[in-house]
């Protein structure tokens, strides 16, 4: 069996696959660990702050928290789109075929050794690998039975899964 996928390489996609990948490095690399820092540094500021009365360090970890969780994910957002301007690859169109051999990007053939990780999103898949992240959107499947047969592959490689949300 085969499954074949088509679709546009867009502004849209390059982002969905862009915000995949940083919200699994936020949540599984050792990134994670800095936000925990600074929430842990806005606990200590709050402690700090009822026994001696310095807000400083309350100020400073709210400060770094906020910008952790929510101003940085903007911010990379837009470094997302302009970096797609500047690729100038609009309108590509990828085609995939996923078979028991590996994975076959617009005639580049990926064997299943070079997966390390696939990241499971409910918009699409992304298969780390040490040359990037190529992107499998949910919509390009045309069946499940067809996200059936890559998830068994997935299986019988012992690839490991990573849910992101």
């Amino acid at each position: 069996m085969r499954v074949h996928l088509e679709f546009q390489w867009s502004e849209a996609v390059f982002i969905t696959a862009g915000v995949i990948a940083y919200r699994y490095k936020m949540t599984h690399t050792w990134k994670k660990y800095v936000g925990y820092f600074f929430i842990g540094l806005t606990i200590i500021g709050g402690l700090k702050a009822i026994d001696q009365h310095d807000a400083t360090l309350l100020y400073l970890g709210v400060l770094l928290a906020v910008y952790w969780y929510y101003i940085k994910g903007f911010l990379y957002k837009s470094r997302l789109k302009s970096q797609f301007k500047k690729e100038g690859i609009h309108r590509l169109k990828m085609v995939f075929d996923i078979t028991k051999r590996g994975i076959n990007i617009n005639g580049n053939m990926i064997p299943w050794d070079h997966i390390s990780l696939v990241i499971f999103h409910p918009k699409g898949f992304l298969l780390e690998r040490p040359e990037g992240y190529p992107y499998l959107p949910a919509t390009a499947f045309a069946s499940d039975r067809d996200v059936t047969y890559l998830l068994d592959l997935i299986d019988r490689h012992s690839i490991p899964v990573v849910r992101v949300q």
